[in-house]
């Protein structure tokens, strides 16, 4: 047959031996590679037909056996692993498989099989399982946890360090209890969902807590395996507790914490390659030197010079990472030759994308000569001791046994009182715990620089911030601590309120654009899909603060953020990220929600109304849907489509705050509605004289009613006057044809005039303002509406004697040319008032 043929074909150069038996069980066909797995060639397997039973090893051969009669069953593909013995006489491992032939009609052919050499897999297997109870060894005696858990968080197998880490006993294996050992659950969470996108985790930070409570740090890193049939995490996990508790955290100061910075209690000083790249003033009075001199330095121009090598070492060592202390002291040679000792605490940062380090420097040098005072002399040290500007005092046994008036001023009480009551007395009662052992550490020894901040309640009931230090002492034959402690309330009030403004817009109170982005970040993962993003813009502020100023249009972005606030949820991120724009952050939201959320924003925004002025803000929206998705793509879009309803919502937005704006004008001042009236019939008049075209006309007559619009953002005692102006009043109303200019040139349907009130009080002869234009330069609109706007003004003044009309005729010829246009107010004349 044509497919027997197609088949031997194909067998024949197959790398596996290949058999054919026919329905009555007669062997058809043996594969040529039979050869190089058993020793046989196919001839004699063909001619002896219990060859290949013959040499199934005894053991295996029940195997074979009951495989045959499975064969029988003829409705599925069988396998089976057994041993032969090869014609040279080693063993060899085969797996068979094989299925049985039926044809279209269902009859039974015979089967094929393919017989496979694993024998050096099987080898392989051997040797594993020799090598397990040796690779046992090595992971018990591992100086780090390793341990392999179920992604439910069933523990497998954990070696012997970490059973001690853990506080555990071997019984904890099989018991379902990784989840209580992490501080934060959701911080497993994430390890889980990290491992599975990437295959493999390094350096995880772990918050973790042992089976008695205690809470440490550890660094694991994980892989995905499978273990005893089960998907696992296969960890190891470093002890990193103590490197936790040395590091503190120190944020990059921006523009608009400087006020802070520059009045910090401590010098500041920002060290990068070697030079002073940031200091303040502080750092100044310390050194010496001013802020620019400081910047030209290098660092090592103020160490006194026996204290270099200290200095340079812990710097080096601390921008290498090692091990260092964070606060040490030296001695600083000020400018002039002074020398002053400093207390420094100091940190490795970023700095413009580069390591640098951040010193807190304190002048300790009255602390330092009160040491040595007390080592030279009692009479001396009690002196310092009596005028330091540090509390000092000695506590014995948690009494306090001797104290400075610094202290009483710090605490409230006379060191009368003091000296009978325990030093916890007037420790707040939140910090008396850790203040309490603090003390006893140092009277175990711990390294004296270490310092320490907690709260007192002085006698008056005032809560205030103190940082001690101290050393173990001597007493009266018996073991005390001397503490020094400084007030650092303001400082800490300090430090609070730069890390406010870190994350804080301060208009509004929202979250501010570095805090969204870094939570942006934190949101941006599988779990938190679908992410729904919205842009809202504050239509009209320029315009709002244009013409109603900056409180006004300050007022209006509070209103419109503190609704969007309370409407939201309280999982939803909220942040102003810009002038007038604002982001929302909506986790596991589909677009449907999102619109019905942002279509509650718009109706309680359209129904509110600040100083007037009706608040509208138009949104953009899109969501994230997909892990591999682009926020930054959805972002632009979200943008985009916010653009678009802006340009719908926000022109008519406009027209209705230009009414407003004249209305509250007018309102302010009746006889500019009057006014503005009269200059635009005028200016009517006048331009069907020197017959100008239609349109001209109509826009002419607009440009008479809104040409001072912008003394809208006037003093209303200088608006309502009735007094000759003084300088500084002269100069702000000459402000008004720019006011007037860009709130017109803002709204699209009066942006043509705009450029007709900014010139409608320049002059011919180029003295008049804002730009001081000449002639032609001047649109004929503004000349025309510059002798209309005069003309009236003169024969109705408010805060003189109006002139007659033949009085302000006159001045009108009087001031042709200079003032006025010539051929215009000839026209005028002759035209429009005669």
């Amino acid at each position: 047959m044509l497919e027997d043929y197609k088949y031997k074909i194909i067998a024949d150069y197959s790398y596996d031996w290949e058999t054919w038996e026919d329905q009555n069980g007669k062997l058809q066909y043996v594969s040529p590679s039979c050869e190089r797995i058993s020793g046989y060639a196919s001839e004699e397997f063909l001619d002896n037909p219990r060859l290949f039973e013959s040499i199934i090893l005894g053991e295996d051969l029940e195997i074979w056996k009951s495989h045959h009669h499975e064969i029988a069953n003829r409705d599925k593909m069988y396998e089976k692993q057994f041993r032969i013995l090869h014609k040279d006489g080693y063993i060899v491992w085969i797996e068979h498989i094989c299925r049985a032939v039926i044809d279209e009609t269902g009859v039974y052919l015979g089967y094929r099989a393919n017989n496979r050499d694993i024998t050096a897999y099987k080898n392989s297997i051997e040797t594993i399982i020799k090598n397990e109870l040796q690779f046992e060894r090595i992971i018990d005696t591992l100086p780090f946890c390793l341990s392999i858990i179920t992604l439910d968080g069933t523990v497998l197998y954990i070696n012997p360090k970490g059973m001690e880490y853990f506080e555990v006993e071997a019984d904890v294996i099989g018991q379902r209890a990784a989840m209580m050992h992490w501080v934060n659950p959701e911080r497993r969470l994430l390890w889980l969902d990290k491992i599975k996108n990437e295959g493999i985790v390094t350096d995880f930070e772990m918050h973790v807590r042992t089976a008695s409570g205690k809470e440490l740090w550890s660094m694991g890193s994980g892989i995905i395996i499978e273990y005893q049939g089960k998907e696992c995490v296969l960890s190891s996990q470093h002890d990193i507790t103590e490197r936790k508790e040395m590091e503190r955290s120190l944020q990059e100061s921006e523009e608009q914490y400087k006020l802070l910075f520059e009045n910090a209690a401590e010098s500041i000083v920002v060290i990068q390659d070697g030079k002073v790249v940031l200091s303040n003033q502080m750092a100044t009075a310390l050194t010496g030197y001013s802020q620019e001199e400081l910047g030209k330095l290098h660092f090592l121009n103020f160490i006194y010079p026996d204290d270099e090598e200290l200095v340079v070492t812990n710097h080096t060592k601390r921008l290498k990472d090692e091990t260092v202390d964070r606060i040490y002291s030296y001695r600083i040679l000020k400018k002039g030759g002074y020398v002053r000792w400093v207390e420094m605490n100091s940190l490795k940062i970023k700095w413009k994308g580069r390591p640098a380090t951040f010193n807190l420097l304190s002048d300790i040098t009255e602390r330092k000569e009160a040491e040595d005072a007390l080592r030279v002399s009692e009479e001396k040290y009690r002196l310092l001791f009596e005028n330091a500007v540090e509390s000092i005092l000695v506590i014995q046994n948690e009494q306090i046994k001797m104290c400075n008036p610094m202290t009483s001023i710090l605490t409230g009480y006379s060191q009368q009182e003091l000296v009978k009551i325990k030093f916890t007395d007037f420790v707040y009662a939140e910090d008396k715990e850790k203040t309490l052992a603090f003390h006893k550490k140092r009277l175990e020894g711990m390294d004296g620089v270490t310092k320490q901040q907690f709260r007192i309640i002085k006698k008056d009931g005032e809560i205030r911030w103190i940082e001690s230090d101290g050393i173990k002492i001597d007493w009266n034959e018996g073991e005390a601590g001397l503490y020094f402690a400084m007030d650092i309330t303001e400082r800490k009030s300090t430090e609070e309120k730069i890390l406010y403004l870190s994350y804080f817009d301060q208009l509004t109170g929202l979250y501010n654009r570095r805090f969204y982005e870094e939570e942006l970040e934190r949101l941006d993962t599988k779990r938190n899909l679908p992410l729904t993003l919205v842009m809202a813009d504050v239509n009209g502020l320029k315009l709002t603060n244009d013409a109603f100023g900056h409180t006004s249009g300050d007022m209006l972005l509070k209103a419109v953020a503190d609704i969007m606030k309370k409407e939201l949820r309280a999982d939803d991120i909220l942040a102003r990220i810009g002038g007038d724009e604002f982001v929302i952050l909506l986790p596991k939201t589909d677009s449907v929600e999102a619109q019905l959320i942002v279509n509650r924003l718009k109706d309680k925004i359209s129904n509110t109304v600040i100083d007037k002025i009706s608040a509208s803000v138009s949104f953009g929206l899109d969501t994230k849907k997909e892990e591999s998705e682009d926020m930054e793509k959805i972002f632009a879009q979200a943008e985009d489509y916010m653009y678009r309803r802006k340009l719908l919502e926000s022109g008519s937005m406009k027209s209705e705050m230009i009414t407003l704006i004249t209305r509250s004008l007018y309102e302010r001042n009746k006889d500019e509605q009057l006014h503005s009236e009269r200059v635009a019939e005028l200016c009517t008049k006048t331009a069907e004289a020197m017959k100008l075209e239609g349109q001209q006309i109509e826009e002419i007559a607009l440009l008479g009613m809104l040409h001072d619009i912008g003394k809208i953002g006037l003093d209303k005692s200088i608006l309502n006057s009735n007094i000759e102006l003084n300088e500084k009043e002269c100069k702000e109303i000459k402000k008004h044809p720019e006011t007037g200019y860009h709130i017109l040139k803002s709204v699209s349907e009066f942006s043509h005039i705009a450029e007709y009130v900014l010139c409608h009080h320049e002059r011919p002869d180029g003295k008049g303002y804002p730009r001081g234009l000449k002639g032609e330069n001047i649109p004929i609109q503004s000349r025309i509406l510059c002798i209309a706007e005069a003309y009236d003004s003169m024969i109705n003044k408010h805060y003189k004697e109006p002139l007659t009309v033949p009085e302000a005729v006159n001045e009108l010829i009087l001031n042709s040319g200079t003032q006025f246009d010539e051929e215009i107010v000839k026209i005028f004349i002759e035209k429009v008032i005669t």
